[in-house]
């Protein structure tokens, strides 16, 4: 048997008994002893092997769709409006296909490939040029730690790392205040601030960190950094728009922009075309605040819309980047799902981002994604209806929006862009000191 380091004796006997209940032809037993497995030991194959195995192929009956597929057309579909019961949708070597079995073998193959690579595309090329403005950037803080930023911080320095750019990534410690070197950029949080070095000669670009903070740095040489959400917009008055989510305001120093994909343009992974049949693995927090903030209830709801629909939903967290691909890939749809403040606000969650660099199909219940997209998205009044109108999307038009959404997430949406656009205030701001003097 394959052993993987996070392993123990607890995780052995799960995978025993869900082999035995395979076996014996135990589908429910195996399910939940191969679920379990996945949860404790999320880097050990064979198990996910099969999981995706016996949960699928499953039964859905599908409804007329309405989706956009682009600059406005709106279409009501209907996949397979001529078969009188319900659909088998499994893997037959054209997507969502009809019968009564389907050899989910070949789509465990494609799990585990490397990332697509190609050559560097004009925006990293770009990010590497403007770059070298700054002696190197500094991702401060939340190297070693769990917080759900150091994602964040993580991706901002790979990102670097990738196109060849001078970069270091520092815990929030005293010690590493020897790190900065005049002409760094500093890129930092409020979470990890304690011992954040205001020194000369150095740039700044701060998130949520408080003003007494920015009143210590020269104003041409510190930004704020804000997420997204559709109160940037009025808050920030005069701000110049620099595409359909990101907005400057030069005069507050305050940069609006979402969060974004890990992969560069140059490693989305292919389309999804071929599919696991009953299971939806959710990858990242499901969380509560108190304040009505959280995704809590919404995602409640998923969950019993796919159980409703006999697909299994598994909560994962705190997976590596690779198995996160990984996951997402095994899903038979990869739904971004986020709570009640979240939608009203236009809030852009990077799973989105991410589930499309992945190869799936970007679907959300926030609104906005149709303006980002073009309408080129999955529309629905409800959770429901979003997840009916995914599953009963044409196959062709399946994989062509995944194609046009990885288009504009590439040119649009990764942490290139987002570090290209810090570059660009920086810039705007020298430009307005300039048109004082």
């Amino acid at each position: 048997m394959q052993v993987v380091k996070s392993f123990c004796d607890h995780d052995q006997v799960l995978w025993y008994l869900a082999r035995a209940a395979d076996k014996c032809g135990d589908k429910a037993m195996a399910e939940k002893a191969a679920t379990a497995v996945v949860k404790l030991a999320p880097d050990f194959e064979p198990a996910l092997e099969l999981l995706l195995r016996v949960t699928g192929p499953r039964q859905y009956s599908p409804a007329p769709v309405l989706c956009s597929v682009g600059s406005g057309a709106v279409n009501t579909v209907n996949s397979y409006a001529d078969e009188p019961g319900p659909v088998k949708f499994h893997l037959d070597g054209q997507g969502w296909g009809r019968g009564e079995s389907a050899n989910q073998a070949s789509s465990i193959a494609t799990m585990a490939r490397a990332p697509r690579r190609s050559g560097p595309d004009r925006c990293e090329m770009e990010l590497r040029r403007e770059i070298g403005r700054f002696n190197k950037v500094v991702v401060w803080g939340l190297k070693t730690s769990s917080h759900t930023h150091a994602h964040i911080h993580r991706h901002f320095f790979d990102a670097l790392t990738k196109v060849g750019a001078k970069a270091a990534f520092v815990d929030d410690s005293a010690e590493n205040v020897d790190v900065l070197e005049r002409n760094d950029l500093i890129i930092a949080v409020d979470v990890a601030s304690s011992h954040l070095p205001i020194a000369e000669g150095v740039y700044y670009c701060l998130h949520n960190c408080p003003d007494d903070i920015h009143r210590r740095i020269a104003p041409a040489r510190n930004i704020r950094l804000q997420t997204y959400t559709n109160l940037a917009e009025p808050a920030s008055g005069g701000a110049e728009k620099w595409d359909e989510v990101t907005f400057f305001d030069s005069a507050r120093r305050t940069l609006f922009q979402p969060w974004a994909t890990d992969l560069l343009a140059s490693e989305f992974e292919e389309p999804i075309l071929h599919r696991s049949g009953g299971i939806v693995f959710w990858v990242g927090s499901i969380w509560d605040d108190g304040l009505g903030r959280g995704n809590v209830n919404e995602i409640q709801t998923l969950k019993d819309v796919l159980e409703a629909r006999d697909i299994r939903f598994v909560h994962l967290r705190s997976i590596s980047d690779s198995l996160n691909v990984r996951y997402v890939r095994s899903s038979l749809i990869a739904p971004a799902i986020v709570g009640r403040w979240q939608m009203e606000h236009n809030y852009l969650p990077c799973r989105m981002w991410k589930n499309i660099s992945y190869g799936q199909l970007g679907v959300s219940n926030v609104r906005k994604f149709d303006e980002v997209f073009d309408d080129c998205t999955v529309k629905g009044r409800s959770i429901e209806e979003i997840i009916d109108n995914t599953l009963s999307l044409p196959f062709s038009t399946y994989r062509d929006m995944i194609c046009r959404q990885q288009e504009i997430v590439k040119s649009r949406h990764t942490y290139v862009n987002r570090l290209l656009n810090i570059i660009r205030a920086f810039e705007s701001i020298e430009n307005r000191s300039r048109a004082f003097v």
